[in-house]
Formats: C-alpha cells, sequence, structure tokens
C-alpha cells in the first residue's frame, strides 16, 4: 500500500522553494559580482598607497591572498550558471541523494524526499497488516490487535514529525542557499569574514540535521 501524502506535501512546498531559491540566486549573482570587482578595486588602490607611502611594510603578500579568493569568489557568487552546480545542487540535491543511497544500501537509489518518508510509512502500515492477518480470530486477538493500532498511531506521529523537521531544514536550507552568492563575496575581505562564517556554519547545521533525520 502506498501513501503519497509525504510526496504531496513535499512538492507542494519543494517545487515552488526551488523556483524561487533560482530567482534569488539569479538577482544576486550579478549584484554579488559588482559588489566583488568595487571592492577588490578599491582594496587594491589602498594596498599599493600604503606599499607607497610605507615601503618597509608588505601589504602585497596579503593582496595577492585576496585577489586569488576573489578571483574564486567572482567565479562562483558572480555567476548564476556557476553558482547553480557549485553550491546550490551540492546542498539542495546531491547530499541528499548520497544520503538516500547509503540509506537504502542494496536496494537501489533513494533520495531523501517526500517519497522517502512515504515509503516508511507505508512499510510500518504492512507490518502492521501482516500481525492483524496473523491474530487468531477469539477474544484473546483483540488486545493485540489494539497494541497493532497503537503502533500505527505512534508510527505515524514520529515519522510525521521527523518530516516536518525534515522539511524546516529543508526550507532554512533553500533560503540561505538562496542568498549564498552575497555572502561568498563578503569571504574575501577579512572585515566581513564573520558573516560569510556564520552563513557557511549555519548552512552545515540544517545539513547535518537532516543527515541525523534520514538516519533516525
Amino acid at each position: 500500500m502506498q501513501w503519497d501524502i509525504f510526496t504531496t506535501l513535499y512538492d507542494l512546498v519543494a517545487m515552488p522553494l526551488l523556483g524561487g531559491v533560482d530567482a534569488m540566486i539569479g538577482s544576486l549573482a550579478p549584484w554579488a559580482r559588482g559588489v566583488l570587482i568595487a571592492g577588490l578595486v578599491v582594496t587594491i588602490t589602498v594596498a599599493f598607497l600604503l606599499k607607497a607611502l610605507r615601503p618597509a611594510t608588505e601589504p602585497l603578500s596579503d593582496l595577492t591572498t585576496m585577489l586569488l579568493t576573489g578571483a574564486f569568489a567572482v567565479f562562483i557568487a558572480g555567476s548564476a550558471a556557476n553558482f547553480g552546480p557549485y553550491v546550490r545542487d551540492v546542498l539542495l540535491t546531491t547530499i541528499p541523494q548520497e544520503i538516500g543511497n547509503a540509506l537504502a544500501g542494496a536496494l537501489g537509489n533513494r533520495p531523501v524526499t517526500g517519497s522517502f518518508f512515504g515509503e516508511l510509512w507505508s512499510k510500518a502500515w504492512l507490518a502492521g497488516v501482516a500481525v492483524f492477518r496473523a491474530l487468531p480470530w477469539s477474544l484473546a486477538a483483540i488486545p493485540l490487535g489494539i497494541l497493532v493500532v497503537v503502533y500505527w498511531l505512534v508510527a505515524a506521529a514520529a515519522i510525521a514529525f521527523t518530516f516536518l523537521v525534515w522539511m524546516k531544514a529543508f526550507f532554512f536550507i533553500a533560503l540561505l542557499v538562496g542568498v549564498g552568492p552575497v555572502f561568498v563575496a563578503l569571504f574575501v575581505f577579512p572585515w566581513f569574514r564573520g558573516f560569510a562564517q556564520g552563513w557557511f556554519g549555519t548552512v552545515a547545521s540544517y545539513v547535518i540535521l537532516q543527515m541525523l533525520l534520514a538516519g533516525l
């Protein structure tokens, strides 16, 4: 017996959300590219001025590192076409797919989406049905039948709760990825790097939460 409620809920939320994420990235990537280039130009100018005014200083070594980091950031954050496969797809598609494959083992591909939780509930339902069919037709079977119903209720509540928390993590990962070009750009500049590190830490925490929930 296949239960599609989780798949339906996932499709209702995830599909429009992913479209919104693409729109956010498409809007923010050109802006991040402009900010990055302007910031790098200002930084280079200041570095050369400091070198001219104080020849004993060595700002050029730090400048080289910033230029390399900036070039990489412009490549990733400054283009929606590049940010998509390198960041968006990894966090929203590749990692859930790999988690599903690892959990499924030899059963084949099982991406962690709504259908994953629907399959769990279907197995719980069939397990209870199998017990019902094996019960004898007597009064002694009534308590066992009640236990099966309680099992169904507990299983449904547990799977639904896990699904909702997983969807919450997915929702926030999607939003964080949508504004990701801004924080990738901020990482280039030491004065704002703390914001980028906070963004990365938050994304990582939600990804780990998804992994733990899928394993649970």
